[in-house]
């Protein structure tokens, strides 16, 4: 039996919507399939989660879940102890939403 440990990879978003796309896009394409992306937004105050929400309509991938946006501004220790407690993967890897990853 071939065990594949569950990758989450948390993504604090905050006015980023001129990098974001390019972002969510370089987490699609990495070959480990076992992934969830858990998306949290922070009181943008740009289009950022409208545009991470039409990519992830466009593409259909059910791995990426976008959070409620808090009602305040939590501040980015904050939205990764949240990431921490939500996660669900056995492993749990940080993004910044400006990044882009290699596919590996």
């Amino acid at each position: 039996m071939d065990f594949s440990p569950l990758v989450t990879i948390a993504l604090p978003i905050y006015n980023v919507s001129k990098y974001i796309s390019q972002c969510l896009d370089s987490l699609q394409k990495q070959s480990y399939s076992n992934i969830e992306f858990l998306l949290i937004p922070d009181k943008c105050t740009d289009n950022s989660v409208a545009v991470a929400n039409d990519f992830i309509k466009n593409n259909g991938d059910c791995r990426f879940k976008m959070l409620a946006e808090p009602p305040v501004q939590l501040g980015i220790s904050r939205i990764r102890n949240l990431a921490i407690k939500l996660a669900k993967g056995d492993y749990l890897i940080f993004v910044d939403s400006d990044d882009k990853l290699t596919a590996c």
